[in-house]
C-alpha cells in the first residue's frame, strides 16, 4: 500500500513536471545561481530546446569558463551584458561551440572578458547565433582571433549586435576567421582591438569569407580588416573611422570585396589596399602616421574600380561618377580634458572627464572621438554623462597602442567627430540605388536607407529617392511628423484632430492658421504607418 502511494506521489509530481514543461513548448529555463551554482552546471544539464539563464553578477572560476556548447540551447543573461559578465581569468577560454550546432545554439547577452588563449571568448566551428555580447579585455598573444576565432567550412555563425573592444592579439584581436568560416557580421562594434601584425579589428584567412553589414570600426590598430582570402566577402553600410594600418591600411586591407555605402574617415594610413569595387562610398581624410594628408586615399589604384563615391583628392581610374568634395561631416564638441582618467574596473571602462562640459546624458552613445588631438586614433564614445565619456578597455594601466604608445592626461584637448552628412552635403542623394544589396534597407543608424531630400538635387542613378553616398543615409524631418518619431502615423493623426479647428501652429500643416480639412489632406498625404 505504501509503495502504491509513493508511486502515485511520484507520478503526480511527473505529471505536474511535464504540464509544467508543456506551457513553454516542453523546453526548461535553467537558473544560474538559483538552480545551478557554476554556468557549466547548469549547461551540462540542458537538453535541446532548454534555456540557461544567468541572474546579474560577474562569474569566475571553473565552473564557469571552458564551457563546451554541443546542443541547441540558449545561453542568455538576465538582464543584458551589463550586468551579466564571465571573467576567464586571464586563464583559459570562455566558450567552445561544435562543429554540429545551428543557429537555434544561441549566445545572449554576456559580456565576456579576459580570456586568454587562441579564441578565447568564443572558439566557433559551428553555427550558432551570437547577439547582444560584450568581448573585451581578452589576450592571445602571441596567436590569433583572442575574442573570437571562427574556423572550418561549417562555421557560418550570425553575429549581431554585439561589441568587440580593446582585445589583444598577433592577428585578428577581435575576430580570426579561417579554413572555409563565412559567418554573418551585423551591427557589430570593434573598437580598441589591437593586432601586433595584421588585422585589429577582424582577420580573414584562406578560403574564408564574411558579410559584414552595419558595423562600426575605430580606433583598431593594423587596420580594421586584414583579409588574406581568395574568397569573396562583403562589406555593407560600415564606418571605419581613426583606425591605425600600423603600415598598412587603416580600412580594409587585400581581399576582392565589394564595399559598398561605406564610409572611411581620418584613418591612419590608405583607406583601403587591395583589390575592390567600392560604389557609393565616402573616402577623405587619410593620413600618414605623422599626421600628414595622403595624395591617395586607396593604395595600388590600379587594382580598384570605384563608382558613385566621393574620394578626396579624386579618382582617375576605373569607375564613374565619382566626386571630390567636402562631405560636410560635423564636429559636434571640443574641449579639454580638466581630471584625471580612471578605470571602472568592473564596466571596464576608461573615464575620461571634463567638468566644463555640458553633454545630454547617453547622447553621444555611438558616436567617435579623439580623445587628444596631438595623435589620430579614435574611440567610440559606450556611454557618456553631462561631463564624461567612457570607452571600452583599460587605458590607464597601458596606452593607447600606436606610435607613440600615448596616455591620455589632464589638459589634453579632445574633440567630437559625426560622420552623418549635414544639410546641403553633395553626397546627399548621390549614389547608385541598383549596388545596394536587395535586402539592405536600413543605414549604419537603423534609418530608411532610401530618403530623398528636396533641398539638395539628385545626382544618383536610379529610381527617386536616390541613396546617399556613405554609411548614413541623410534624414529629412517630415512636416507631418507632429510627434517627432520619424513617421506619420495614427500618433500624429490623433495629435492633429486633438487640435482641429484652432490656430494651432505645430499642426497647422498647410499654415492657414486653422487646422482643419487642408492639414489633414497633408498628413495623409504623407502617412507612413
Amino acid at each position: 500500500m505504501r509503495s502504491t502511494c509513493l508511486t502515485g506521489v511520484a507520478m503526480g509530481i511527473a505529471i505536474a513536471l511535464a504540464a509544467s514543461s508543456s506551457a513553454v513548448g516542453g523546453a526548461a529555463t535553467l537558473h544560474v545561481p538559483g538552480d545551478y551554482p557554476t554556468i557549466k552546471d547548469a549547461i551540462n544539464a540542458a537538453r535541446a530546446g532548454d534555456e540557461v539563464v544567468i541572474a546579474d553578477g560577474t562569474y569566475l572560476g571553473a565552473g564557469n569558463k571552458n564551457l563546451t556548447l554541443d546542443k541547441a540551447i540558449t545561453v542568455r543573461s538576465a538582464n543584458g551584458a551589463a550586468h551579466c559578465i564571465i571573467d576567464a581569468e586571464l586563464a583559459g577560454k570562455v566558450f567552445t561551440v561544435a562543429i554540429n550546432v545551428g543557429p537555434d545554439t544561441i549566445i545572449q547577452g554576456l559580456t565576456i572578458r579576459r580570456a586568454s588563449v587562441e579564441g578565447g571568448g568564443m572558439r566557433i566551428q559551428g553555427s550558432p547565433t551570437v547577439r547582444d555580447c560584450v568581448v573585451t579585455d581578452c589576450f592571445g598573444f602571441p596567436g590569433i582571433g583572442a575574442a573570437v576565432y571562427v574556423h572550418g567550412s561549417s562555421a557560418a555563425p550570425l553575429i549581431e549586435r554585439c561589441v568587440f573592444a580593446d582585445n589583444v592579439d598577433l592577428l585578428g584581436a577581435g575576430i580570426t576567421l579561417d579554413s572555409g568560416a563565412h559567418p554573418t557580421i551585423n551591427e557589430c562594434v570593434f573598437s580598441g582591438n589591437v593586432a601586433f601584425m595584421l588585422g585589429g579589428a577582424i582577420y580573414i584567412h584562406g578560403s574564408a569569407s564574411a558579410s559584414i553589414t552595419g558595423c562600426t570600426f575605430v580606433g583598431n590598430l593594423s587596420g580594421a580588416i586584414y583579409n588574406q582570402s581568395f574568397a569573396q566577402s562583403t562589406i555593407v553600410n560600415c564606418l571605419f573611422s581613426g583606425n591605425d594600418g600600423f603600415g598598412g591600411a587603416g580600412g580594409i586591407h587585400g581581399g576582392t570585396a565589394p564595399i559598398v555605402n561605406c564610409t572611411f574617415a581620418d584613418n591612419v594610413g590608405p583607406a583601403v589596399n587591395g583589390n575592390a569595387t567600392i560604389v557609393n562610398s565616402i573616402l577623405v581624410g587619410s593620413v600618414s602616421s605623422a599626421g600628414v594628408p595622403l595624395a591617395n586615399q586607396v593604395s595600388n589604384p590600379n587594382n580598384f574600380t570605384i563608382s558613385f563615391s566621393n574620394v578626396e583628392n579624386g579618382w582617375s581610374g576605373a569607375g564613374s561618377n565619382n566626386i571630390n568634395a567636402d562631405p560636410l561631416f560635423a564636429t559636434l564638441a571640443s574641449g579639454t580634458w580638466n581630471a584625471a582618467p580612471f578605470y571602472d574596473a568592473e564596466a571596464n571602462l576608461t573615464v575620461y572627464t571634463d567638468t566644463t562640459a555640458a553633454f545630454i546624458p547617453g547622447a553621444l552613445v555611438g558616436l567617435v572621438f579623439n580623445p587628444d588631438s596631438t595623435q589620430q586614433r579614435r574611440q567610440y564614445i559606450a556611454a557618456n554623462s553631462a561631463t564624461t565619456m567612457s570607452v571600452h578597455g583599460d587605458f590607464i594601466s597601458r596606452p593607447i597602442f600606436g606610435p607613440d604608445n600615448m596616455f591620455v592626461e589632464v589638459n589634453d584637448g579632445y574633440a567630437i567627430f559625426d560622420a552623418r552628412p549635414s544639410a546641403g552635403s553633395p553626397v546627399i542623394d548621390a549614389g547608385m540605388n541598383a549596388a545596394v544589396p536587395r535586402l539592405v534597407l536600413v543605414d549604419l543608424d537603423g534609418n530608411p536607407r532610401f530618403v530623398d531630400d528636396p533641398n539638395v538635387p539628385d545626382t544618383g542613378f536610379g529610381r527617386a529617392p536616390l541613396v546617399d553616398m556613405g554609411a548614413f543615409e541623410r534624414q529629412v524631418p517630415l512636416a507631418a511628423d507632429l510627434n517627432g518619431d520619424g513617421a506619420v502615423d495614427a500618433s500624429d493623426l490623433g495629435i492633429l484632430l486633438g487640435a482641429w479647428g484652432s490656430s494651432d501652429a505645430a499642426a497647422d500643416l498647410d499654415g492657414d492658421s486653422i487646422v482643419g480639412a487642408g492639414d489633414l489632406g497633408l498628413l495623409l498625404g504623407a502617412w507612413t504607418g
